[in-house]
């Protein structure tokens, strides 16, 4: 292999690194990992990320599985040979292979680790310590214990040594057209400019030095010592990439995703960017780059730099940086800070400083090629930040809260608070006229608008007038918010005539006919706003907050404006600090001051590129009880009384993790039952019901909603309880119905018995009364007839006694021949009646007669019975109470039978005798 660079490439590296080198500007911001983090140790060996897209960490005290906010540990205890991980490696199942500082492999799958006690067949492997690892179609291959180099069939567990000229202590892999490689370690045989390269059926020699890029193997880095160049390679093919490097100290060079790192004993530059990244580590640190970040491993603890191009400038413990204001001057950056010192950010030093009577910082102005500064007793004013500050005395006014410049030449406005409200200073005469001397007014902050109208706000009102020059006679109140006053801080406005205001309640935007409002309700991050800088090329504009810095697009729609989120940066992106003072945008630079210090926005554009954001659920607690047996279950049902589930999550977003937002959504039967934001790592749900349950959670970033992910729905079922299932419920139903239909029958009967019971009382209590009447009727009956036939004897009527004895034998005859039963026919009873009557028209002397009427057929009169001698007491009661009585006029008695309802039979009789008169007869 043969490698050319040109003469060019040399000379503007070597430049570019020099010009690197003598400034402290660009560092690129870092998070330090420990213990204190999660970390099982500060030393760390090796890392990678998995297909999954968690973070494996392998340290001198355990292994560690990172998902960006919490750190997993597998210690010996969980199954590791030994707590010192040097090596970790994912095949193509998912199974993460772990080499310790041990000769036992093992490895991590599906929630638990597998060794030689609970997979025999790793007892066959024995591998050299910190071996490292590679698979490929099944077969693992690894440096043996011995010093070959074997490789293990994971399918038919077989092992085969790959023949190579020369035994090595260790090997590293990659793969290049479709093989196996192994790179000797130069750093274990001692070599400096050779390398070893072997496959199954190659072996050679290079005078490079080759080492994959881990964790990323597929590419290959190959330095030159000898003549100071590095390249990086895909297998072993031509380099894509080649660089000089002109300083000897360089330790190793990084590519991912288009991104080079050179790695220096205190220091790393990202060569895309320049950016720099100054730290002390150990000669044991590697860097590894993962998506979007790289890592550095030292003895004492990982660095963690998101690569974003929010930088920073190295600070000195001795300055004081909380920076105030900030401004440009040369080319440098200098500050204000709130012990009244002007700072030079770059350097460190403290340049100046502000007279001892100088109190509350205000405002700082640009203006005419001068700096001006207001306090509450003086106005300053300086050229070069490193000469003389001027103290502007000659005024004879204090209390300076706002400096703002006037369209007219030589001269700015500034806002005294109250008394002498607004005054107008030329900077050439060094006079002054008060514009505006109202006491119960403080005014605050002060601008003039392009409509040539002058604006100003006190504590808690803004106003603006058209006519100030000569004095402020009348101004106009403009209502920010008619619900709650606020406190505007500054006033500005774009190229368009847009006017921007600053309050305490976000920021106010009006256009001359609408009046908009972006807020923490709808897009900032926080209602406190410090300052805001239009960007007017970029149609957008940023906004300094007490907690964080926000860059809002904005743009106009069918006479509308509209605003959206571009951008949002946080002490977690980098900045110094969430508490942002001043900004001061620079091209496309954006300087921004907190209250820890200065920060730089590289790129003012920067939006974080789109990445999923992969979610894991798992099941890790039922009632209260640690649960690790689910993990592999497809399928989870639980019995109804263990339905208080803590189920925990993962969620991995390494970028911005402080910015995640989660919501759970829980469904039983398909329908919603639970919709909640999830702030923790778990979610408990209690007492659920029996139902099929299906969770699914939603991650996103909540600055870059494009950023997100949900994870697989989460599906799980609570059995109903034995008296809700479907053969409970049958039984019991058939089972209700036998009881319910048997006492039904049981009480029918039972009614039915009663009923008989109680008909033959009654029948009974029926016929004793029957026979009581008869006992009576009969002895009555037969002494009024006994009288008759005496009467017809005494009347020497013998053929009327003759006569009237023979009716009388026959009817005697009847009610002794009936009176062993008691119910009669119809038919026999209407002609026992009959004869009756006739007995009584005979005693009567035939003083009445009787009518007849039967409206019944031959067979009802043979199927219906009564109770003998029933109607006979009636028709005596109307032959003794109602005919009888009657002198002069003849009697006249009629008998109706019929049927009522067809079902009942009906009798009536009538008679034509007087009323009773009220009396009652037995």
């Amino acid at each position: 292999m043969h490698f050319t660079i040109s003469k060019y490439y040399i000379a503007l590296s070597i430049a570019l690194l020099s010009c690197i080198l003598t400034t402290n500007a660009q560092l690129l911001t870092y998070k330090t990992l420990s213990t204190e983090d999660g970390l099982p140790g500060i030393e760390i060996h090796t890392m990678m990320q998995d297909s999954k897209g968690y973070v494996w960490i392998g340290t001198k005290n355990g292994l560690c599985r990172w998902d960006s906010k919490n750190f997993e540990t597998f210690t010996i205890a969980d199954g590791l040979p030994n707590n010192e991980v040097l090596y970790v490696y994912e095949d193509s199942q998912g199974r993460i292979w772990i080499s310790c500082f041990s000769k036992e492999l093992c490895y991590y799958f599906n929630g638990r680790i597998y060794n030689s006690k609970n997979a025999p067949f790793l007892n066959k492997i024995k591998i050299q310590t910190g071996s490292k690892l590679i698979e490929q179609t099944g077969e693992l291959y690894y440096n043996a214990d011995n010093g070959k180099l074997n490789k293990f069939n994971l399918l038919t567990g077989k092992i085969i040594t790959v023949s190579a000229k020369k035994e090595v202590r260790l090997f590293l892999f990659t793969k290049h057209k479709g093989k196996v490689w192994g790179i000797e370690d130069s750093k274990e045989t001692g070599l400096d400019a050779r390398r070893i390269i072997l496959s199954e059926d190659t072996a050679f020699y290079t005078s490079y030095i080759f080492c994959p890029s881990f964790p990323n193997t597929d590419t290959i880095i190959c330095m030159d010592r000898k003549n100071k160049w590095y390249g990086f390679l895909n297998g072993f093919d031509s380099p894509f990439y080649k660089a000089k490097y002109v300083n000897g100290d360089l330790k190793c060079a990084i590519y991912n995703n288009g991104k080079i790192l050179e790695g220096y004993n205190n220091y790393i530059i990202q060569k895309k960017n320049n950016y720099v990244l100054r730290i002390d580590y150990s000669n044991r640190g590697h860097i590894y780059q993962i998506k979007e970040s790289f890592y550095v491993a030292t003895t004492s603890g990982l660095l963690f730099c998101r690569q974003i191009p929010v930088l920073e400038y190295e600070q000195s413990s001795e300055i004081k940086n909380n920076a105030k204001f900030l401004f440009r001057y040369g080319g440098e950056v200098y500050i204000v800070n709130n012990k009244y010192e002007l700072i030079d950010v770059n350097k460190q030093q403290k340049i100046n400083q502000l007279k001892s009577n100088a109190i509350n910082l205000y405002n700082l102005l640009s203006f005419d090629g001068k700096f001006y500064l207001s306090t509450s007793f003086d106005l300053y004013r300086f050229a070069d930040p490193n000469k003389k500050v001027e103290d502007l005395n000659y005024t004879g006014h204090t209390n300076f809260k706002y400096i703002s410049p006037s369209k007219k030449a030589n001269y700015f406005f500034t806002a005294n608070g109250i008394n002498v409200n607004i005054l107008l200073i030329n900077t050439q005469t060094h006079t002054c006229d008060t514009l505006l001397a109202e006491r119960q007014k403080s005014v605050y902050s002060i601008f003039e608008d392009s409509h040539s109208r002058l604006w100003y706000s006190t504590t808690d009102k803004v106003y603006y007038t058209d006519e100030y020059y000569n004095g402020i006679k009348r101004s106009r109140e403009f209502v920010l918010d008619p619900s709650s006053p606020v406190f505007c801080k500054s006033i500005g406005e774009d190229n368009k005539g847009n006017l921007f205001f600053t309050t305490n309640g976000g920021v106010f935007v009006y256009d001359g006919k609408h009046k908009y409002r972006i807020d923490q309700a709808s897009l900032l991050s926080d209602n406190e706003c410090s300052k805001v800088v239009i960007d007017t090329l970029r149609s957008s504009f940023w906004v300094a907050t007490k907690d964080g810095l926000n860059r809002i697009g904005y743009y106009r729609e069918n006479g509308i404006l509209k605003f959206k989120v571009l951008s949002k940066f946080f002490a977690s992106d980098g900045l110094r600090s969430d508490n942002i003072s001043d900004i001061l945008l620079d091209s496309n630079k954006l300087y921004i001051a907190t209250d820890k210090g200065v920060n730089i926005l590289d790129d003012v554009n920067y939006r974080p590129d789109t990445m999923p954001i992969p979610v894991y659920v798992k099941l890790t607690a039922i009632n209260a009880a640690a649960n690790k047996g689910y993990d592999t279950i497809k399928t989870i049902e639980l019995e109804h009384d263990r339905n208080n589930l803590t189920i925990g999550f993962s969620a991995l977003y390494f970028l911005r993790r402080d910015r995640l937002k989660i919501k759970a959504y829980l469904y039983r039967d398909n329908s919603l039952v639970s919709q909640n934001d999830v702030t923790g790592d778990k979610i408990d749900y209690y007492s659920l019901n029996d139902g099929d349950y299906k969770l699914v959670l939603y991650a996103f970033d909540q600055d870059y909603h494009y950023n997100n992910g949900q994870s697989t729905p989460f599906e799980f079922t609570i059995k109903p309880p034995y008296y809700k299932t479907w053969w409970f419920i049958i039984g019991s139903s058939l089972l209700v119905i036998i009881i319910s239909t048997s006492l039904m029958l049981w009480n029918l009967t039972r009614r039915k018995k009663r009923a008989i019971q109680q008909a033959e009382l009654q029948a009974r209590l029926n016929e004793s009364t029957l026979k009581s009447l008869q006992s009576q009727m009969n002895p009555h009956f037969v002494f009024n007839s006994l009288n008759t036939i005496q009467s017809f004897i005494t009347e020497k009527d013998e053929a009327g006694a003759i006569d009237y004895l023979s009716d009388f034998s026959v009817l005697m005859r009847e009610i002794l021949e009936q009176s062993v039963h008691t119910f009669i026919s119809l038919e026999n009873e209407i002609q026992f009646l009959k004869q009756y009557m006739q007995l009584e028209i005979t005693r009567y002397k035939h003083s009445f007669d009787i009518a007849w009427d039967i409206k019944l057929d031959e067979e009802d009169l043979t199927d219906i019975y009564i109770p003998t001698m029933l109607i006979q007491p009636i028709l005596e009661n109307a032959v003794k109470h109602g005919v009888s009585a009657l002198n002069d006029v003849k009697g006249h008695i009629e008998v109706t039978f019929g049927l009522v309802n067809k079902h009942l039979l009906g009798v009536t009789i009538k008679d034509n005798g007087q009323p009773s008169g009220g009396k009652s007869f037995k």
